[in-house]
């Protein structure tokens, strides 16, 4: 079995997106606990989610 040659990238981007979300969530989470964002975030948030997954995809054909 070969490896899949993405697993840094993808390691990467995962690590990239899991601290934008927790620095987007304490900057803009309300006293009330209101996320109140508007749509740039999850925009940017889920390119970042479709890009692991393509890459996620496309090395599992390394196997």
């Amino acid at each position: 079995m070969k490896r899949n040659p993405y697993v840094p990238l993808i390691a990467g981007l995962s690590l990239i997106f899991f601290f934008y979300a927790i620095v987007n969530t304490i900057r803009h989470v309300k006293v009330y606990l209101v996320y109140s964002s508007g749509l740039g975030p999850f925009i940017i948030g889920g390119l970042l989610l479709a890009v692991i997954l393509v890459l996620i995809v496309k090395g599992s054909g390394y196997r």
